[in-house]
């Protein structure tokens, strides 16, 4: 007796019972060996007997996603087979002519649109953007405001990606959302789930006397690159990457998968990267810009200038700044990119061995696998790359990644694991093989580095190498701004800057080309609108991720309890010295906790009997020349407590601190257990 299909063969395609049908149909055929039998025997000869020539050749073989079998893979990964997120329109269009909620699998593929479903945390979706380098033009930004106020909830927030997320667009709108997006010059694509995400650069590139390299082209170049390449939608998890230029802003690279970081190789090393003078702290750079303290009550001063103050400064960036123990090239002759002739240093070729001639001249070089969720910062991968050659060096990185990911465990499936499963070394070889140039490996003492970033460098008002020109860091709590301020801080842009904004990874917004002139203007304008161009020590480092208002994997209102930390520490607490602190909602670090002078990481908490939100607390994180991953030293602590606790371990650590050491530094000399005993005493 026959099976026969539950109906008839016809049409063009196969309704979803037929499919089910099918595969169970197949699955019996394999089961029952109907494929006659050839095999290979252990002498390389083919064999009709099962027993001496193990799988059957003849039998059609599972489905592969860079060779892991389909069985084994992951639901999202059968999700992208069935549908791709990018092939996904007619079901977004579906979604909003019938304004319904999309299911689990449509919720993962609408996030390659830059669209997320919230439930239940909101019964609606949050847009997010990219923004390459976190550039912005004032136009833009009112086309941001405008789809804010038509669509969402008349908010936007500023992310730890330079990025703008826009909430509480109900799907009747999404379509809306989109199509008024790409109308701005601006996209969602691949902002979520399994892509790469927007690619960060240094806020302050092309404006900064610091900075080594303006980093901006090739952030650009790399997102129209990944934009107008499919395959690059196909990852088996996120990827991070950013372009560090050496400005005075840090743009936390090592926390990304890929971090190029510009160095300097001169014809006469008189520098070693081991020698870097990280003394130079935030406290000499106010004590050279006329920093106070006391100035202000609610507000005291950062190194923002007055124009008075600029000019009589005596560290006038325009003219000389510090990269490492060297005078800046914005005081010389600027050195050439990478890549040119003359007298150089040893490298070596990885494709051969062979010795390569490193001219003096701007590089990049490449740390790996951040990713401070997992507790790590990237690390060094050895190598010098041109920065001619960059792009094609991310691309071929991002491609093996691809190809070699883990697409079996979600929890695996990041660049670290690969990396930890393979080592660097490997990675780069089979980075090599898609490269037609080699990769070279040049020794990290060798390379004069970026000088330390300024802390909180990204709020106050600084002098730009453009004569004249000043750009203004301003103060966004927790990188929240209405409808209304985002139209006041466009026009802001245009008439009294160039009418371009830069949004950085501090959850903050920079105003730049504003001339002298109008520099006390744009401060007052700013206080108006309910924003500042100053903050107190605590404020200015203070990162929140959206927390359980607005996402479902959070346990605690992460940003409504960060303003509320950073005004009970302000009222008790005088720092001497900026602290950043970092709030997240949940082990998937958002907020890279783990990198904070103080970290938060949201848990319930029991109670008396009763479920209330809370934190872990991890102390001594940093990036850049104070890079380290946090110690968690308290756990499930409600946040009813967490005020208390923390102002008592600020006075201690004023108390006991060495002369100008900082928290984190303070925290690292120190054991866990004797972090407790003392906050505790």
């Amino acid at each position: 007796m026959t099976s026969s299909p539950p109906e008839a063969l016809s049409g063009a395609s196969f309704t979803a019972e037929q499919k089910e049908y099918l595969a169970g149909f197949m699955a019996g055929v394999a089961q029952r060996q109907l494929y006659p039998y050839v095999g290979e025997a252990a002498n390389g000869q083919l064999t009709a007997d099962p027993a001496q020539g193990g799988a059957n050749l003849a039998a059609p073989k599972e489905e592969t996603i860079f060779g892991t079998p389909l069985s084994d893979c992951t639901k999202q990964e059968s999700w992208k087979r069935e549908l791709h997120g990018l092939d996904a329109w007619d079901r977004l269009l579906e979604h909003a002519e019938e304004n319904k909620s999309p299911d689990e699998a449509d919720t993962f593929r609408f996030r390659y649109h830059g669209l997320f479903y919230v439930a239940p945390a909101q019964n609606s979706f949050m847009l997010r953007c990219r923004i390459p380098a976190g550039e912005l033009t004032a136009a833009q930004l009112l086309g941001l405001a405008d789809i804010a106020e038509e669509f969402g909830n008349k908010k936007a927030a500023i992310t730890t990606r330079s990025n703008i997320q826009i909430r509480e667009i109900a799907p009747k709108h999404i379509i809306h959302a989109l199509t008024r997006l790409q109308q701005i010059g601006l996209t969602g694509k691949g902002s979520g789930v399994d892509n790469v995400r927007n690619i960060t650069a240094t806020p302050t590139a092309g404006i900064d006397p610091q900075e080594l390299l303006d980093v901006r082209p090739f952030a650009h170049a790399l997102h129209h690159y990944i934009l107008n390449h499919r395959d690059l939608y196909d990852l088996p998890r996120k990827f991070n990457v950013a372009f560090e230029g050496g400005g005075s802003v840090d743009t936390v690279a090592d926390t990304n998968d890929i971090g190029f970081m510009a160095v300097a190789v001169r014809p006469r090393p008189s520098f070693s990267c081991s020698n870097v003078d990280e003394s130079r702290t935030r406290d000499e750079h106010e004590d050279e810009k006329g920093g106070n303290d006391g100035a202000s009550e609610s507000f005291p001063l950062t190194p923002a200038l007055s124009p008075g103050e600029r000019e009589n400064s005596s560290q006038s960036l325009g003219e000389t700044s510090v990269v490492g123990n060297l005078e800046s090239r914005t005081s010389g002759s600027p050195l050439p990119l990478g890549g040119g002739e003359g007298q150089g240093e040893g490298g070596a070729s990885l494709r051969d061995a062979s010795p390569v001639s490193v001219a003096p001249g701007i590089y990049f070089r490449v740390e790996l696998a951040g990713i401070t969720g997992h507790k790590q910062l990237a690390q060094d991968s050895g190598i010098l790359v041109k920065p001619n050659e960059v792009l094609a060096v991310a691309v071929a990185m991002i491609r093996v990644f691809i190809e070699h990911g883990d697409r079996a465990d979600r929890k695996k499936a990041r660049l670290k694991y690969l990396i930890d499963k393979w080592g660097i070394p490997k990675f780069l070889e089979t980075t090599q093989r898609k490269l037609t140039f080699p990769l070279v490996k040049f020794p990290l003492e060798q390379c004069e580095r970026r000088s330390p970033a300024l802390r909180h460098g990204h709020i106050g008002v600084y002098r730009q190498k453009q004569k004249g020109k000043n750009y203004i860091g301003v103060v966004v709590p927790v990188g929240v701004m209405t409808a209304k301020q985002i139209r006041r801080l466009a026009d802001l842009a245009g008439n009294y800057g160039s009418s371009q904004l830069r949004l950085t990874p501090w959850q903050n917004l920079l105003i730049p080309d504003v001339p002298d002139a109008f520099v006390e203007t744009v401060k007052r304008s700013l206080v108006r609108m309910g924003f500042h161009y100053e903050a107190t020590h605590v404020a200015g480092g203070l990162v929140a991720c959206t927390g359980n208002t607005g996402c479902k994997w959070s346990s605690t209102d992460t940003k409504g309890h960060a303003i509320a930390l950073a005004k009970y520490l302000e009222s008790r607490v005088k720092l001497d010295q900026p602290i950043n602190i970092h709030l997240t909602g949940c082990p998937n670090s958002c907020a890279q906790h783990y990198i904070g002078d103080i970290g938060l990481q949201g848990v319930k908490v029991n109670v008396s009997g009763a479920s209330v939100e809370g934190y872990n607390l991890v102390f001594g994180g940093g990036t850049g020349a104070q890079a380290g991953i946090g110690m968690e030293v308290f756990k499930g602590i409600s946040f009813s407590e967490v005020p208390g606790l923390l102002e008592r371990v600020l006075k201690i650590y004023l108390a006991r601190r060495q002369s100008g050491e900082s928290f984190a530094a303070f925290t690292r000399r120190h054991e866990v257990k004797a972090l407790q005993e003392m906050f505790c005493e």
